[in-house]
């Protein structure tokens, strides 16, 4: 029965997902548009039931009133998708070498799906934080939508300051079923990195013109010991994996509004969406349009506006409701900021002396100092590496001199937050060495 609630909620949220891309226009029907049609899809239905659930209608009531409207716009708008098959990652044979990369990618597939058969939620954020308050607001015990009750947002299980994407996908999910598991309530991790690993070959075999190159990408993510773990661990680390490396992808290539809408889901997703991805997404679009000499000054205010008004229109309600509530933006802690004695050393064992990540920070530094020049002269490529040190920068600058030192000293948080940015390292480092195939044409296409 948990499996066949998962297909459910999988479909409807893909069927959600390529209605939005019809209006985005993007109608090439091939792996990574249903992995961008779950993205998207997830991430509204989860805003849908929630919004729902705060007026009172009960989650399972939401997702049946998502699902009917759904199912019956995709009926009336099906013959207009134009949907047309044209898949380069999956097109021609799999060579010897493809294959054997491929078994490392398809080891961590079995192995997860292993895991949350047989393993139950055991790590405490996630039966807390993410799980725990999922369930209270399907069950309506120790929930409460008034801040002055002690059960206000869950916090009885976890911080009320944290997001409820995660949550409100798991108790729907219960919800179909009728019970909760430990399947039920993992399960959104494998998703995310399916879509994770599909993304990185995509971005990088349609730039490079190399499949195997992709594949490469993709296998280095799923052998970091830490995302093994990650996929069923319970934590949404993995969604905001997700959901950067696709802002990115649309940056780079132009689709200003899909990296909106992505740039929504990060914010849904964890408080980190808000306070360190924006920042970094408006930094690399801003050089984006800096860089390209086609467009005029009107063109790209106009591009720029349409990237903010999306995650904007999007998200603002959650952030007025936090406001309004007097939930923060971050959890409770010291306030003070200034350099905390012997954090840079820490920070560096951390990504460069630590099992979670083996020897893979060092592997991605010589990537990037040998291929230097290249991304300094690619104009596409330029903005994503800024974006990347620039959230590696930010995050130096949050467990050095702030109080969030003390989750770099206890090693329980820093790896988990190194782990986010490491699928948009990886896309630079490949891209970087070896370049595109073709000199990719400046995107002028105007979306709204």
């Amino acid at each position: 029965m948990s499996l066949i609630a998962v297909i459910l909620h999988i479909c409807v949220d893909i069927l959600c997902g390529l209605l939005v891309l019809r209006l985005l226009k993007d109608t090439e029907w091939q792996l990574f548009t249903i992995v961008k049609a779950l993205a998207i899809g997830m991430m509204v239905d989860t805003l849908f039931v929630g919004s729902f659930s705060f007026f009172g209608l009960s989650i399972l009531a939401s997702f049946i009133l998502f699902s009917i409207i759904n199912i019956g716009l995709f009926g009336v708008f099906y013959k207009k998708l134009n949907l047309s098959w044209s898949d380069k990652l999956l097109k021609g044979r799999v060579s010897i070498w493809e294959g054997l990369l491929l078994v490392f990618i398809l080891e961590k597939l079995v192995w997860s799906i292993y895991s949350l058969i047989k393993l139950p939620v055991y790590f405490d954020d996630a039966l807390n934080h993410w799980s725990g308050r999922g369930k209270a607001l399907l069950y309506s015990v120790n929930w409460s939508w008034d801040p002055a009750s002690p059960l206000f947002m869950g916090k009885a299980f976890g911080h009320e300051q944290y997001p409820l994407f995660a949550s409100i996908w798991r108790a729907t999910n219960t919800s179909i079923t009728g019970s909760p598991d430990g399947f039920i309530e993992r399960v959104d991790g494998l998703l995310m990195w399916v879509i994770i690993v599909i993304s990185i070959a995509t971005w990088i075999n349609e730039v490079s013109g190399k499949r195997w190159l992709g594949i490469v990408g993709a296998s280095i993510l799923s052998c970091l010991p830490l995302e093994a773990w990650h996929i069923t661990a319970g934590y949404v680390e993995i969604y905001m994996q997700a959901y950067l490396i696709l802002a990115l992808w649309g940056i780079f290539n132009g689709k200003y509004v899909f990296a909106g809408l992505m740039t929504a889901a990060l914010i849904w997703s964890k408080n980190e969406g808000l306070i360190l991805f924006v920042p970094t997404l408006t930094l690399c679009l801003f050089f984006t349009l800096l860089l390209n000499r086609d467009l005029d000054l009107a063109k790209k205010a106009k591009l720029f506006a349409n990237y903010k008004l999306t995650w904007i229109s999007i998200i603002s309600p959650w952030i007025l409701f936090k406001l309004f509530k007097g939930i923060g933006f971050t959890i409770p802690g010291n306030s003070d900021i200034g350099y905390v004695d012997g954090t840079l050393k820490l920070f560096g064992y951390a990504m460069f002396d630590n099992p979670s990540s083996s020897f893979f920070w060092a592997f991605i530094l010589i990537g990037i100092i040998i291929s230097s020049s290249r991304i300094i002269k690619d104009k596409k490529l330029l903005p994503i590496a800024a974006g990347a040190f620039t959230l590696l920068a930010m995050m130096l600058f949050v467990f050095t001199s702030t109080g969030a030192h003390v989750f770099l000293e206890n090693q329980m948080t820093i790896h988990r937050s190194l782990l986010q940015i490491a699928p948009v390292f990886i896309v630079l480092v490949c891209l970087s060495l070896v370049g595109e195939k073709t000199k990719l044409k400046e995107v002028q296409k105007e979306f709204l």
